[in-house]
């Protein structure tokens, strides 16, 4: 070796002369420094094909799947398994811990490897960079045969040589954790080589420079099924219930592998072990294999598998943000949360809270007193710290779809529920629920969005049921209820309502005032359904009971009877509901004062009576002296307020006044569609009335279209089942019915009742529209058998609404039109 200049000139040479053995050799003394020491290994010559490191062999009852063609696709260019230079250099499966990512790159190696494509497999354990440099190094040695004293700079020389080699490799980097361990590690673009990187992050870093993510989901049903009876084929008995199960663990492959380890280990079936998944009593931990016994060389569970995503979640800017959000998000409903749930001001002060630093002394009752201040955490930390959960694939966030902007995964919804205890359960509930409530649209609002709320709601019902019901109810409930009877469900609000009148009698008693709010909301709802006498009783003894209690809320009292007033009206004792109605007014107008919204809300309640009870002239009068007091106390922009417009114009178009109220209803389609857009519920009905009373006018070839038009709208916008669309279904009918074409309204008004049926049952005041609708036009048609149906529908009638009722009436006049007669009543 050459001396350092500088050195002692006496210091000329060290020379070894003849075959070295070993790593190092000394000849003599060494005097100076030595600039470079090289140590080289006499090692037989490498031989092709060659494979380094520890592959994981592939799982017991490995299933094929189809996200496989994209791999191969996307590494090879063609459906084949070629290496071609058309092809992505590197391939990253990313997807949540559990679905499989490294049995896929497995598979593929192993496939390229039985072809005989591959010269070269090189398999790096990527968990750090630490362990990726020293893998790649010692690759490089046996290699090259040269050996580096740092790790680093062998590294390099392996990337050197794959990038400069014409053998045909395939390097594959699994369990990546943090994207910038790679960093000038990555292996060059080379017509022979491919990378395949496996890792439960998507962060933007992983795409760009001939990358490819591809996005690892979960089995498909097909591919659950075929693992499973594939992993119980000797005891076939075991399989029973397989797709159930399949289904209720959310198709991932880790938790199907465990599940059926644990379950023919103790000699289940798939359908015993459900029973015990589904009883929420139990940790899902306990129903896993013990750590010695997990399948296929598992290193974890699945309820541990999920515990370093959210450390490396948790500790991504904004730090301390990841885990509190995923709590939040284990409560409510997997198939997508809004995304405004987590903006709300009641998530945003939970997670200031949930990473303040804990207060003591002094610093407490500042904190204590401070509650007016603004969030340590604001919306956009909020949605800084859902994308980390994003990057690590515990959920996924899509801004583009708001009203099911957050998904997650049930099983590890299930896995951060069973470590919470219960005291941050329930105050983990209570946030939730004070988010939904905050964020959902008092005006009626996006028909996806309100369904959003609702399911998210029930879905929290049963994951923190008490902190929904403990201080006290919580009004989500009532707006989950009211809006599924809203959307058109009226039988599935009571069904709703009576569940929970059910469990507020556990919780409350028969007699508390949480629990005559249900039963209240119960009778609207049951009256909706057409059953006008059961919703009447149902009032009336909640009346009897809250008058009859001492320390009664006097508000919740009247608030009943203004309640048990409309249910009369309802059932047909419109003059009894116009009296009540009276008595409710003047004590309301007592205890609130006369210009009190709610007291408004009743005068217009009396008015509408009034002018069912026959009195139209004093219903428009009463209505046009309310209609200035309500804009000047509510506003005119209040929703309260074009409410009542709209229940002015339908009266006056009642008493003649037809022009005035296409003026009024054309005023309303733009207010509506200017505050709450042109798909809204709300402008979507302003338009049908408009187009109605223009009929009414003669104008009903233009109506026509126009009901045409607006059918079109409300399909896209609001759904088949929707009451709007049902109401224009039904309108539209009828005027093509006035416009010479009773055969074609007949046959509209046949298929509207059979929704109607399906929809509303067989007693809704709609469904016994649709029917006189539909016999009134087959006879307009020249149908000789609408004369009896007409008959029967009147005794129906009869049965649901009484002798007095408007509908009643009706289908009299028509039997009296008709020549017929009504032989079970002696009143006309």
């Amino acid at each position: 070796m050459n001396p350092v200049p500088g050195d002692d000139a006496r210091a000329v040479n060290n020379s070894v002369t003849g075959r070295t053995f070993g790593h190092i050799v000394q000849a003599r003394d060494i005097h100076g420094g030595i600039a470079f020491h090289q140590h080289v290994h006499e090692q037989p010559p490498v031989e092709f094909p060659l494979r380094f490191g520890r592959v994981p062999p592939r799982a017991d009852g490995f299933v094929g799947r189809e996200v496989a063609t994209d791999l191969v696709r996307a590494l090879d260019g063609t459906g084949a398994a070629v290496l071609t230079s058309h092809a992505a250099t590197t391939g990253v499966l990313s997807g949540l811990g559990g679905v499989g990512k490294t049995q896929l790159a497995v598979d593929h190696m192993e496939r390229m490897w039985a072809a005989g494509v591959l010269d070269l497999v090189v398999w790096v354990t990527a968990t750090s960079r630490e362990a990726v440099v020293g893998d790649f190094a010692r690759i490089a040695a046996r290699l090259t045969g040269q050996e580096d004293a740092d790790s680093e700079v062998g590294a390099g020389r392996l990337l050197d040589w794959l990038a400069s080699t014409r053998r045909r490799w395939l390097v594959v980097l699994d369990d990546l954790r943090v994207p910038g361990d790679l960093s000038g590690l990555w292996p060059s673009a080379t017509p022979t080589g491919r990378v395949l990187v496996t890792t439960r992050r998507r962060d933007a870093a992983l795409r760009g420079s001939g990358r490819q993510l591809i996005d690892i989901g979960l089995f498909t049903p097909e591919e659950s099924l075929a693992y499973l009876t594939g992993k119980l084929a000797d005891r076939p008995r075991s399989a029973e219930g397989a797709a159930e199960l399949a289904d209720a663990l959310g198709h991932l492959p880790l938790a199907l592998a465990q599940a059926a380890a644990y379950l023919l280990d103790r000699g289940m079936t798939c359908a015993q072990y459900l029973d015990r998944f589904l009883d929420r009593r139990r940790d899902f931990a306990t129903l896993l294999p013990e750590p010695g016994a997990l399948p296929d060389e598992h290193r974890d569970t699945v309820a541990v598998t999920w515990s370093l995503s959210i450390e490396l979640a948790d500790r991504l800017a904004p730090e301390g943000l990841a885990r509190p959000l995923l709590d939040l998000a284990c409560l409510l409903d997997p198939n997508g949360i809004p995304t405004a749930v987590f903006t709300s001001s009641a998530v945003l002060e939970h997670l200031s809270a949930a990473v303040r630093p804990p207060a003591s002394g002094l610093g407490r009752l500042k904190t204590l007193f401070s509650r007016g201040a603004a969030p340590a955490v604001d919306a956009e930390r909020a949605l800084d710290g859902l994308g980390c959960l994003h990057r690590l694939n515990l959920v996924t966030v899509d801004l583009a779809v708001p009203h099911l902007g957050v998904r997650v995964h049930a099983l590890v919804q299930r896995a951060t529920r069973d470590r919470l205890a219960d005291r941050d359960l329930s105050t983990l509930g209570r946030a939730a629920a004070m988010a939904l409530w905050e964020v959902w649209p008092r005006d009626g609002g996006r028909a996806d969005l309100v369904a959003a709320l609702r399911a998210n709601t029930n879905v929290l019902e049963q994951t923190a049921e008490d902190s929904l019901w403990w201080p006290y109810s919580h009004a989500v409930m009532i707006d989950a209820g009211d809006s599924l009877g809203r959307s058109g469900q009226a039988a599935a609000a009571t069904a709703y309502y009576r569940r929970l009148c059910d469990t507020a009698e556990r919780h409350y008693g028969v007699g508390h005032s949480n629990t005559w709010v249900f039963r209240n909301r119960l009778a609207e709802w049951l009256g909706e359904t057409g059953d006008a006498a059961g919703a009447l009783a149902i009032a009336e003894q909640l009346v009897a009971d809250a008058e009859a209690t001492p320390g009664a809320d006097p508000d919740a009292v009247l608030d009943f009877r203004h309640g048990l007033a409309r249910r009369r009206g309802d059932a047909g004792d419109v003059r009894g509901a116009i009296a009540l109605l009276g008595d409710v007014l003047a004590e309301a107008a007592r205890m609130r004062g006369h210009r009190d919204p709610s007291v408004l809300a009743i005068r217009t309640g009396l008015a509408r009576l009034r002018g069912t009870g026959g009195d139209a002239v004093g219903a428009v009068a009463a209505l046009r002296e309310l209609l200035p007091e309500a804009e000047e106390v509510l506003g005119t922009a209040d929703l309260r307020t074009t409410a009542m417009r709209g229940t002015l114009a339908y009266w006056q178009a009642q008493v003649g006044e037809v022009s005035q109220a296409v003026a009024a209803y054309a005023e309303l389609v733009e207010v509506h569609s200017r505050q709450s857009g042109p798909d809204h519920p709300d402008t979507l009905m302003a338009r049908g009335n408009l187009a109605h009373r223009r009929a009414q006018l003669g104008e009903v070839g233009a109506a026509v279209t126009e009901f045409e038009a607006l059918l079109e709208d409300c399909l896209r916008a609001l759904g088949a089942d929707d009451p709007v669309t049902l109401g224009t279904r039904n309108n539209l009918a009828y005027w093509r019915g006035a416009a010479g074409d009773p055969a074609r309204a007949a046959q509209e008004f046949g298929d509207l009742l059979q929704d109607r049926l399906r929809v509303n049952g067989p007693d809704h005041p709609a469904t016994l529209t649709a029917r006189y609708n539909l016999v009134r036009w087959r006879g307009e048609a020249g149908d000789p058998g609408a004369l009896p149906d007409l008959r029967s529908l009147l005794a129906d009638q009869v049965r649901v609404f009484g002798e007095d009722h408007p509908d009643v009436q009706r289908t009299r006049e028509r039997l009296d039109l008709w020549g017929g007669t009504d032989p079970g009543s002696t009143a006309r």
